[in-house]
């Protein structure tokens, strides 16, 4: 018998930070603040609100468990992961993309924890 799939976490704590395991791809700027800010996980018998788009900051020191290489949208811009190798390490530093506000990116979202 194959082994079972190790469950995906929808939310992963990281410290002071809940990082939403889905991806949504293909948006602008606008429309990744606005479906973080929409976003509601259903956790036990409540839902989870106030997530939000990460700053350049807090993806950088979610490096270890934040998925890319992307690029993926920021607050205050995009990121990418950028190495020497293609694709990128998974543990090769996230920088700030320059690009855009229209410019269709993945995204993903946080909520700091309450």
């Amino acid at each position: 018998m194959p082994a079972s799939v190790a469950p995906i976490p929808i939310v992963r704590s990281e410290g002071a930070l809940e990082l939403f395991g889905g991806v949504v791809e293909a948006v602008n700027q606008e429309e990744a603040r606005r479906f973080c800010a929409a976003l509601r996980v259903p956790y036990g018998s409540e839902a989870l609100t106030g997530f939000r788009l990460p700053a350049l900051l807090e993806i950088q020191q979610l490096a270890d468990v934040f998925r890319g290489p992307g690029p993926f949208w920021a607050e205050d811009g995009a990121a990418v992961q950028i190495d020497d190798t293609t694709p990128p390490a998974p543990d090769a530093p996230w920088r700030e993309l320059m690009v855009g506000g229209e410019t269709a990116l993945a995204a993903r979202c946080v909520r700091t924890v309450q």
